[in-house]
């Protein structure tokens, strides 16, 4: 487990709004802060089931277990793709959606009924890599989490998300539009059994999908 002691820590889930049992970190790819964060927030509070943004393909067959066996050892998943080409999703011990996967699995371990579901388009690993592609977005320091709290430290980036969609083409609304919705359609169905659900999604996917709860 990851444990550091600061004088001032806000709360570090959001609680939706629109849905009493969603709770939601957005974290930023491959940042310690954020893996630390979803680890506390794992062991601290009673999830029942935590919904994470990696495809969807891998609750089959116990992909995402065996896929963090050697964890916190740095690994990789290879997906052969239908044109023979490979992608690779490396498994970090400083990423918020690789380190839920191990957290949870050692909870089970342990006794906790708790369960995890990746939930984003198991298709999107054929994206054409121009519909993946978005502009930069400044982020102030990570650690101003800690004193801040995830929704004040988002604040400032919201209108640099709503700045960028006005930058993106056609086709990439186009797959943006479907990711998210289909995202945020698994999203209500889980949350429809009334579990306490957590859920760990990329910063900007995050922002489309919560546009598409409150729709």
């Amino acid at each position: 487990m990851i444990s550091t002691h600061y004088p001032t820590v806000k709360k570090q889930c959001i609680k939706h709004k629109k849905f009493g049992n969603l709770y939601v970190i957005p974290y930023v790819r491959g940042r310690l802060v954020f893996a630390e964060l979803v680890a506390r927030a794992l062991e601290e509070d009673q999830f029942d089931l935590v919904v994470v943004d990696l495809p969807f393909f891998m609750n089959e067959g116990g992909l995402w277990e065996k896929a963090i066996k050697l964890f916190p050892n740095v690994s990789s998943l290879l997906i052969r793709k239908e044109d023979s080409t490979f992608v690779s999703f490396p498994f970090i011990p400083n990423d918020a959606a690789c380190i839920s996967l191990a957290v949870v699995q050692m909870l089970k371990e342990w006794g906790r009924n708790i369960e995890l579901k990746c939930i984003d388009d198991s298709h999107v690993i054929h994206y054409p890599k121009e519909s993946l592609k978005q502009p930069d977005i400044n982020i102030r320091d990570d650690y101003f989490v800690f004193t801040e709290g995830l929704e004040e430290y988002y604040r400032d980036i919201s209108p640099q998300l709503e700045s960028s969609w006005n930058q993106f083409s056609e086709d990439q609304r186009m797959f943006v539009n479907y990711r998210a919705g289909l995202v945020a359609e698994r999203l209500e169905s889980y949350l429809k059994s009334d579990r306490k659900t957590l859920f760990i999604c990329e910063y900007r996917l995050w922002w489309f999908v919560d546009k598409m709860l409150d729709s």
